[in-house]
């Protein structure tokens, strides 16, 4: 996750760290409440097959990063 993809400046705290926290938390709730949430954990569709198992087993992708086009 990139807490960062998210407008966190909207929430106010003095910590930008809960400021960060509470909008993902808001932005994963509203993908679940829609029961889109599964969508997030996909696997970029431009991943070449060979790479998707190192990526799953040891890298990872950042949560919803293509969802934003970037």
């Amino acid at each position: 996750m990139w807490p960062s993809l998210q407008n966190f400046n909207a929430y106010a705290h003095l910590i930008k760290d809960a400021r960060q926290v509470m909008a993902c938390c808001d932005w994963l709730s509203g993908y679940n409440n829609r029961n889109e949430i599964k969508e997030l954990f996909a696997a970029p569709d431009d991943l070449p097959v060979g790479d998707r198992q190192k990526v799953e087993t040891e890298a990872g992708w950042i949560l919803g990063l293509q969802l934003l086009g970037l």
